[in-house]
C-alpha cells in the first residue's frame, strides 16, 4: 500500500481490476462456461485480494470490499487521495440499501 493511502490513488484502477479479476477467475471456475447464471453462481463466496482491499461477494451477488473516507492533499508536492478512515467490509450494490447504511453508521 503507498503511503498515504491505497496502492492505486485513483478510484478506476481498483475498480477494473475488481471487476475484471471477478471475471476472469468466474470464468476459470466455470471451465469457460460466459453464461450469465454460471458466471454468477462462480462469483458468489468467490473471495480474493486487491492492493486496495480483501473482495468477495454476498448471497445476493453484491460485491463487499472496504470503502475509504478519502480528502485531497498535497503530498510530496502533488495532489493525492489521503485516507482518512478505511471502513471495513462494506457491502456495495451500487445503490443505497439499508444493510450498506448501517455499515457506514458503525463507530
Amino acid at each position: 500500500m503507498m503511503e498515504g493511502g491505497p496502492a492505486c490513488n485513483r478510484v478506476e484502477p481498483v475498480s477494473l481490476r475488481f471487476g475484471t479479476n471477478s471475471y476472469l477467475d468466474a470464468v476459470e471456475a466455470t471451465g469457460g462456461d460466459t453464461s450469465p447464471a454460471a458466471i454468477r453462481d462462480a462469483i458468489i463466496g468467490h473471495s480474493f485480494e486487491t492492493p486496495a482491499s480483501p473482495n468477495t461477494y454476498t448471497a445476493a451477488g453484491y460485491p463487499i470490499r472496504d470503502s475509504f473516507i478519502t480528502q485531497v492533499q498535497r503530498i510530496d508536492g502533488k495532489l493525492k487521495w489521503a485516507v482518512l478512515k478505511t471502513i471495513p467490509a462494506i457491502p456495495n450494490s451500487g445503490y443505497y440499501t439499508r444493510e450498506a447504511a448501517k455499515v457506514y453508521m458503525r463507530p
